[in-house]
């Protein structure tokens, strides 16, 4: 008995031995960008003036970073000691000039004025008391600000500082925002968060790891592997829903900043560390630093070795967000998309699974309506999974030939995802006004479905839209790269790490001088998601009508059957757009109107809404002269009949008439509405009526 539990003791004390002389497998390498990448980012560079001017661009950006002192950069990040705030006053105005100065208007240059924000009227700069000077006297050694110990004294006006001058305390800033006549400008509360963690920190950070890619100098990674580690000592202490406002209410979900963002920016942090990760290989200076400010301020990492340093980011950024991942909850699917993102730069054992289930879970969730996620704002809101999902797919792509490939022989409705605002891409100049999208009038004159940045290390859309010709064939993607790149071939791909620039190029102009650059459409109706669109014409005669299916729904607006026309190259019959939510948030009457049926081209019963509910085509008619369709929606208004037909007649080469017919059966009063675009009217013609 004695020798079996001896013996079990033992194994016991072996096992916990070999655990601790083993730990769990931690990060080896850089997943998106191995040295071979960073190599080929240099090559490219070297080759091409067009990657030239990416990698000078990229340098460029960086160097503010790179000229501060390695103990600047750990300062800027701080704790959680003030009220961080989403903006300074939604719907307020500056303090000297009174004029209006609402939501992100308030300008921050993080450089030439660190620790202010400037009225875009008058120039005056707040808070008018040294901030910096009055925080770093309440900070504690963690870094957070106590205000219990920050010396008050250093509150005033720096311009007025006689304490018996009126405007002595104009101004003032305590971390709390300024007060006078019972309103409150929070400015510091809004630098932390749109100047110090957004571009500061988290800028910085992304910055110096893509310098570190374009040029392999390994000085840029080293500064960032400072910035990064300095958040990862005070980044589990931010619990935004407590600590935080948007639009001067509390409780809203976040890390350092409000959801959407904090979503992001983890991700962004996460890409940035695996970006350096080879980058600090051997680097004694770093560590000396680093342990140098650990003992200082007592913190419970030594950063005795570049594994501690490894282990303090992986464990308090990545690991954080992985247990809380309610706090970064954003639109669908950017969620699953930064989630993934920290499981591939982990690069635990069980790191692949977990990337295979969150792509599964995401394309199985998001293909549901016409390939699109049914969100709507087609034009702002709708981008957000082709977006996401395009540049994630690309990053695993670049590091992983035929991922992309895979994926779409996985899921076949990828090709819809992205046909999808090709299809919705009226005289390729306009998309319809649905939902939380765009601004009044306005052309939209590039395709929508992915973003076409720019000077980053980013995957660009003309790379994404390139390798989708490559598996489908349709010329239709080439077409929108290249008006996207001002139709031209040049500095395709405008991607660093592109492996065959030129046979970019030479592809995209081969696929031109067969196709053209005219996308050809004809009638659509996409009833998953809810819209018909009629097209005629052609060249600058061409138009478009269009007919919204639904109302409500994600970012959707009740205005069930709008309408709207293009043509002329105008868009006829405009939607408001997004609504004006720097009125004080999106439940501001200002905003809640551009949601309302009244605000849109439709019919209002009894001066209701209509409610939320979605319509089916009843007659569709797609002929080389004639074009129709019927859309009946009951529901919307709980009656008999919500009917109604658009009809477009094409009478020759430059002229249509265009019938609308609305047919409406249930409640007491029915109000028709109608909305134009800017212009004169005359009425020419007409008898008067008696």
């Amino acid at each position: 008995m004695y020798r079996t539990l001896i013996g079990l003791a033992l194994l016991v004390i072996s096992v916990a031995i070999e655990a601790q002389d083993n730990p769990p497998a931690r990060k080896q390498s850089s997943f998106f960008y191995p040295p071979a990448m960073i190599q080929k980012a240099v090559s490219n560079a070297a080759t091409h003036p067009w990657a030239k001017d990416i990698q000078e661009t990229i340098r460029t950006q960086a160097q503010p970073w790179l000229e501060t002192s390695d103990e600047k950069l750990w300062e800027m990040m701080f704790g959680p000691g003030i009220t961080r705030s989403w903006m300074v006053w939604s719907d307020g105005f500056c303090p000297a000039c009174k004029k209006d100065v609402r939501m992100y208007d308030w300008v921050i240059s993080i450089w030439e004025h660190p620790f202010k924000v400037q009225c875009p009227h008058c120039s005056q700069l707040f808070p008018t008391n040294d901030f910096e000077a009055y925080i770093k006297t309440g900070l504690e050694l963690d870094g957070s600000f106590n205000p219990a110990k920050a010396d008050r004294k250093l509150l005033f006006n720096t311009a007025h500082p006689d304490p018996s001058d009126p405007l002595h305390q104009f101004g003032v800033d305590d971390g709390e925002g300024y007060t006078e006549g019972g309103k409150r400008w929070r400015f510091m509360g809004y630098f932390q968060v749109a100047g110090q963690w957004r571009r500061m920190v988290v800028g910085g950070a992304r910055a110096l790891s893509e310098a570190y890619v374009a040029t392999g100098d390994p000085v840029y990674a080293r500064k960032a592997m400072i910035l990064l580690d300095r958040v990862a000592d005070v980044f589990p202490n931010f619990i935004f829903k407590e600590q935080g406002l948007v639009y001067e209410t509390s409780g809203h979900r976040g890390t350092v900043t409000t959801w959407h963002d904090a979503c992001e920016e983890v991700r962004e942090l996460a890409q940035a560390y695996d970006a350096v990760f080879d980058g600090v290989a051997g680097d004694q200076a770093l560590i000396d630093f680093l342990s140098r400010k650990a003992a200082e301020n007592q913190l419970a990492n030594s950063k005795k070795s570049l594994a501690d340093i490894r282990k303090n980011i992986e464990d308090r950024i990545l690991r954080e967000t992985l247990a809380h991942p309610d706090r970064i909850e954003s639109n669908y699917p950017r969620t699953p998309i930064s989630l993934l993102t920290i499981h591939a730069v982990l690069g635990e054992p069980e790191s692949q699974a977990r990337v295979d289930a969150l792509f599964d879970e995401i394309l199985k969730e998001s293909l549901k309506e016409e390939g699109m996620t049914g969100e709507k704002g087609l034009a702002g809101y709708s981008t957000i999974f082709p977006r996401g999902i395009s540049e994630v797919v690309l990053r695993f792509e670049r590091g992983q030939p035929g991922f992309m490939e895979r994926l779409c022989e996985r899921y076949p409705q990828l090709y819809k995802t992205f046909r999808f605002h090709v299809d919705t891409w009226c005289l390729q100049k306009f998309y319809p006004e649905i939902g939380d999208s765009g601004g009044f009038g306005l052309p939209v004159a590039i395709y929508k479905g992915v973003d076409f940045n720019q000077g980053t290390l980013a995957p660009t859309g003309y790379q994404f839209l390139y390798h989708l010709y490559k598996i489908y064939k349709d010329p239709a993607f080439i077409q929108a790269l290249y008006q996207a790149n001002n139709n031209s071939t040049n500095g395709l791909p405008h991607d660093l790490l592109e492996e065959n620039p030129a046979l970019v190029q030479e592809t995209v102009q081969k696929v031109i001088d067969q196709s053209g650059t005219t996308i050809p459409l004809g009638d659509v109706n996409k009833e998953e998601w809810g819209v018909s669109i009629l097209r005629g014409g052609e060249g600058e005669n061409s138009h478009a009508a269009w007919i919204d299916q639904d109302a409500g729904g994600r970012h959707g607006h009740f205005g069930g059957l709008n309408i709207g026309l293009f043509a002329w190259g105008l868009d006829l019959m405009p939607d408001f757009g997004y609504p004006p939510v720097g009125y004080g948030g999106w439940g501001a009457p200002k905003a809640v109107w551009y949601t309302r049926t009244a605000a849109h081209n439709t019919v209002v019963v009894d001066g209701k809404n209509h409610a939320t509910g979605k319509g089916r085509a009843t007659l569709w008619g797609s002929g080389e002269k004639v074009h129709l369709v019927r859309v009946s929606a009951p529901d919307l208004i709980q009656g008999a009949t919500f009917e109604r037909t658009l009809t477009s007649i094409e009478l020759d080469d430059q002229r249509f008439l265009m019938f609308d017919v609305f047919r409406v059966c249930g409640g007491k009063d029915h109000a028709r509405f109608l909305s134009s675009f800017y212009g004169k009217v005359t009425c020419e013609g007409w008898v008067p009526f008696e």
